[in-house]
């Protein structure tokens, strides 16, 4: 039986590594997932990465989605100590999931020095702000950074479009697994908005998605509409594609009509009566109501 996905940031970083380096521009050879083995000291939770290769590091991920004052300097005690105990060095890098997590404090330099002294002590870290990423480049880094779109720089009005793409990239790359990574993008979407938002996001993503499954039908069924109109005629040639377009997506959406909607829909010869039950028949929960819907 296979293994659900945690759906947590953390968690994902682990399951696509390779995508997380990609959009850091961090040289990816070998990638593999270590133990941090600080807890005991530090009670760190953070995902340590290591990058094979003739001279090997650490790559440490520390996700943030509310504002911690001294993350800067746990930060730095994380990265030390997994550096001591591994002997290699250690790229540092908070991801910030939403704008509250921002503050004063993350400047990606942190410093140690007395009164009136120079710094004996800096230490230089990398901040990712998720909202200031477009959500393009997101979607272009793998599906692991794609399930993170939603929370990148985009216009309200694209959000939509942006969710109906990572659905897609999943479905094509990961069909397998699309059911918990499409939930791990709403789940992290819960984090920037609101859940009357997601929902009608949601709605609009599947109207949408219908009516482009809807359109491609559509599209393939005029085509052959056409090559069989040169033959007995173009006008019977569109009805019949018409017809077999509301059989088809109907049979996907609404199952396969019983005989009843078989013949009522043998019985329409007028193409403009079946072309509205084509744009109904996404709007309906039974062959019953497509054909009682006015």
């Amino acid at each position: 039986m296979r293994k659900p996905f945690d759906v947590s940031p953390k968690a994902l970083s682990e399951a696509f590594p390779n995508d997380w380096f990609n959009l850091l521009g961090w040289p990816a050879d070998s990638i593999s997932v270590i133990d941090a083995d600080v807890a005991t000291v530090s009670g760190a939770t953070d995902k340590i990465f290591r990058s094979g290769g003739d001279l090997p590091w650490l790559g440490l991920l520390e996700f943030m989605s509310g504002y911690k004052q001294f993350v800067a300097e746990r930060l730095h005690w994380h990265s030390t100590l997994i550096a001591h105990r591994h002997q290699l060095l250690v790229r540092s890098v908070v991801v910030l999931l939403r704008q509250e997590a921002d503050g004063p404090a993350l400047t990606e330099v942190y410093e140690e020095a007395f009164p009136d002294a120079e710094p004996h002590l800096i230490f230089r870290y990398r901040v990712i702000r998720l909202w200031e990423i477009p959500a393009e480049k997101l979607l272009e880094c793998g599906i692991g950074m794609a399930l993170h779109a939603p929370l990148g720089k985009l216009e309200p009005k694209r959000l939509p479009e942006v969710v109906r793409k990572v659905r897609q990239r999943v479905h094509q790359d990961r069909p397998e697994d699309a059911p918990d990574l499409v939930a791990a993008m709403y789940i992290l979407m819960g984090m920037r908005y609101d859940e009357a938002i997601i929902q009608t996001i949601k709605k609009e993503v599947r109207e949408m998605e219908e009516s482009i499954t809807y359109q491609e039908i559509l599209k393939k069924g005029e085509v052959r509409g056409e090559a069989r109109g040169e033959a007995r005629g173009e006008a019977k040639g569109h009805i019949d594609e018409a017809r077999s377009n509301v059989i088809r997506l109907g049979s996907e959406l609404l199952g396969p009509p019983d005989a009843v909607a078989n013949r009522k829909l043998r019985a329409i010869k007028d193409l403009e009566r079946l072309r509205d039950l084509g744009l109904r028949v996404v709007k309906v929960r039974s062959w019953r109501e497509l054909f009682s819907s006015k």
